[in-house]
């Protein structure tokens, strides 16, 4: 019986080896295997944008566009309104013109909300599309999120009027986008107010905003009123909404506008109910 002790031991004493050096290995921290880092590419994102490209007529209409984020958008949304061939052939498919003159050129820095817009070579062809190049900069500016003031500037240096006449003196916090020059009578102590409304230009198949000064209140109601007077007389504009529908009522709850029309809505076809609404 003896003679097995020392194998015994033996087998014991290679067990317990074998536990303390896994004991040994779990204790030691386990090495990170590196993951292979997927570089994110913002190539492909981009954001939406109200470009005010000019139409027939020399309105000024909204086109929404997807353009490529950068870190200065407002410079990305003027580069879409130069006078070049790509721009020309990209705008014409949507109905729309770009307005700078060709050769000009509109450098835009944007700080505490404040877009300061720097021209240069901007010649214009007559005084209504000089203003027109002027207005389309400051509205695309204007419906941006972060600019609540544009400026601007001639070859760095402050300047009171362009070649044609057109103001640049003042910074400008609004613009009245195709505002009807139709005369309002005022009575004493009335109030003025602007309202934004949207006529159809059946020529290229667009809504057109046209600002129109209303007097007293500038309410839901009054604006829904106002739209269903249709554009103003002589305009090449006419209503989106059908002589045969009738506007009911308007209400308003929380942040829904209920618009109520008179049953002859519901025989339009799906394009005119959509253009309509």
């Amino acid at each position: 019986m003896k003679k097995y002790v020392p194998l015994l031991a033996a087998i014991v004493i290679v067990v317990v080896l074998a536990i303390l050096a896994s004991t040994s290995c779990s204790s030691q921290p386990q090495q990170e295997i590196p993951q292979e880092e997927i570089p994110t590419s913002t190539e492909n994102l981009t954001q939406s944008m109200n470009i005010y490209y000019s139409a027939s007529q020399g309105y000024l209409v909204p086109i929404t566009r997807q353009v490529a984020s950068s870190d200065n958008m407002a410079q990305a949304a003027l580069d879409l309104l130069h006078d070049t061939s790509a721009n020309w052939t990209d705008a014409s498919s949507l109905g729309v013109m770009p307005t700078l003159p060709e050769g000009a050129t509109a450098t835009v820095s944007v700080s505490g909300g404040i877009a300061q817009v720097d021209l240069s070579g901007f010649v214009c062809t007559d005084a209504d599309s000089e203003k027109l190049a002027i207005s389309s900069m400051t509205a695309t500016l204007l419906d941006m999120p972060q600019i609540d003031v544009v400026h601007y500037t001639v070859n760095g240096k402050a300047a009171a009027l362009l070649p044609f006449g057109t103001s640049i003196a003042d910074t400008v916090t609004s613009l009245a986008v195709n505002a009807e020059q139709e005369a309002l009578s005022v009575s004493a102590g009335e109030s003025v107010s602007q309202v934004r409304l949207a006529f159809y230009d059946s020529a290229n198949d667009l809504l057109v905003p046209v600002t129109r000064s209303v007097t007293g209140s500038n309410d839901l109601s009054a604006i829904m009123t106002e739209l269903a007077k249709g554009p103003a007389e002589g305009s090449t504009l006419t209503s989106a909404i059908p002589e045969s529908c009738e506007l009911l009522g308007v209400s308003k709850t929380e942040d829904t506008a209920i618009i109520d029309m008179s049953e002859s809505f519901s025989n339009l076809s799906a394009q005119e109910m959509t253009t309509a609404a």
